[in-house]
């Protein structure tokens, strides 16, 4: 079916008609919800000055976990790494942390580098002990902690 100069319904597909006839472009479209969203990261939020039990002093080892890490993560969505487990018991790979649930130094560390208004701070488990710890900001995980032995969270270090 040819389409008309201006005229039926698919004269100008993507725009609806306004009052005085003329054609206005119809509303972008919305974003994708974040669960659709590929993994991606940043590591320009780092907390490279602490130096303590989360610090960024990797061994060689700790590198090469990291990553792997990385590398696992390519290509997958925040709806399929939310819904991975990791564990004995099962537990979620990835998932929100409330801040007040932190080590005390941790709290008082995330207020010292200017996140003090955080409530809550995104976790990895990469294994038993190993922890990466950051944010996530519209769909892109911004890394803040490589913590070795499990030491940021209370209770269990």
């Amino acid at each position: 079916m040819a389409r008309g100069k201006g005229k039926g319904k698919f004269a100008n597909p993507g725009h609806a008609p306004s009052k005085n006839g003329k054609t206005v472009p119809q509303s972008a479209p919305k974003p994708p919800a974040i669960n659709e969203m590929p993994f991606s990261y940043r590591a320009n939020f780092i907390d490279a000055e602490y130096e303590g039990l989360w610090d960024w002093h990797l061994t060689a080892e700790e590198s090469r976990s990291l990553l792997q890490f990385l590398c696992a993560m390519d290509g997958k969505t925040w709806g399929t790494i939310k819904s991975e487990t990791a564990g004995p018991k099962g537990a979620a790979r990835a998932h929100w942390q409330d801040v007040s649930d932190l080590v005390k130094d941790a709290q008082n560390r995330l207020v010292e580098i200017g996140h003090g208004d955080l409530t809550q701070i995104y976790r990895f488990r990469l294994s038993r002990k190993e922890r990466l710890w950051g944010t996530l900001n519209n769909g892109v995980f911004e890394m803040l902690w490589w913590d070795r032995k499990h030491a940021v969270l209370e209770g269990d270090n």
